[in-house]
């Protein structure tokens, strides 16, 4: 490497255009095991928060947070493997819905990534059928 790249390289680093390691998206990057992660912190009451976009974890009260396990924990684990129903990019986020099921009926799983940030943008339920 020549004194001119090595230069270039320290004024890089020096204003900041490399981001920082916390910036850095989650190190697992299968949206399958980040979905079904998320959903068991969900289940156990153990969301990990730094894995949520500002926006979701304003939003994810907890409030919020509270009756959502308290409606999805006394199932146990799904009856089925996780596997996506639909895929969809929309707004900056790839959204992904999971149909979970149980002996005693079942939901669908919403769970979107922002595209940029590599952080949990969307995650709710709604009843399945």
């Amino acid at each position: 490497m020549d004194i001119a790249r090595i230069g270039l390289l320290v004024a890089v680093l020096i204003a900041g255009a490399v981001p920082a390691a916390a910036d850095a998206p989650p190190a697992v990057q299968d949206p399958i095991v980040r979905a079904r992660v998320a959903f068991v912190q969900l289940q156990t009451a153990k969301l990990d928060r730094s894995t949520l976009t500002p926006a979701l974890n304003a939003d994810l009260t907890e409030s919020v947070r509270t009756s959502m396990t308290a409606r999805i924990a006394p199932f146990g684990a799904p009856s089925d493997p996780l596997v996506p129903r639909s895929k969809y990019e929309s707004d900056g986020v790839t959204t992904y819905v999971f149909r979970i099921r149980w002996p005693s009926g079942s939901i669908d799983y919403i769970f979107g990534i922002d595209d940029t940030t590599g952080k949990i943008a969307k995650l709710y339920f709604v009843p399945g059928p």
